[in-house]
């Protein structure tokens, strides 16, 4: 591993993460799939989420990454399909659908606070998601 290894961990290749002691080549392709799949990560502890990373592994990414401030990729809750809701990690199929419904029945969401109101999710996993969601 190059002791000088440092990169923005939302534009990382996966070949660049084998360099970090502890990740393979499953385990790179684990965190770029998962970071997609999310949008970007937004905070070192996401890695947590990430399937098979130890502690010690995340410890060492972190030494050798960052998180810019360049902005994570967001769905358009007014807009965005059922399918493409269920996606996200932080959502899933059965929430996608009560947010789909909801704005058949009553129309465009006015913020993202709003997602508290139907008893979708609990303050703790709405401030989670709502960085992955616009109007």
């Amino acid at each position: 591993m190059r002791s000088s290894l440092y990169f923005e961990l939302n534009q990382v290749d996966s070949l660049t993460l084998t360099e970090i002691r502890g990740i393979g080549p499953v385990l790179s392709r684990r965190i770029i799939r998962y970071r997609d799949q999310l949008g970007g990560f937004v905070s070192f502890q996401q890695l947590g989420e990430v399937y098979g990373l130890t502690e010690d592994v995340r410890e060492n990414l972190k030494a050798h990454s960052f998180l810019s401030d360049s902005p994570v990729r967001k769905l358009k809750i007014n807009e965005a399909s059922l399918d493409e809701l269920r996606q996200h990690p932080y959502i899933g199929y059965r929430k996608a659908r009560v947010i789909v419904n909801y704005r058949l029945q009553h129309g465009r969401f006015t913020s993202i606070d709003a997602l508290s109101k139907i008893n979708l999710m609990d303050s703790l996993s709405l401030d989670k998601l709502a960085p992955y969601l616009s109007l």
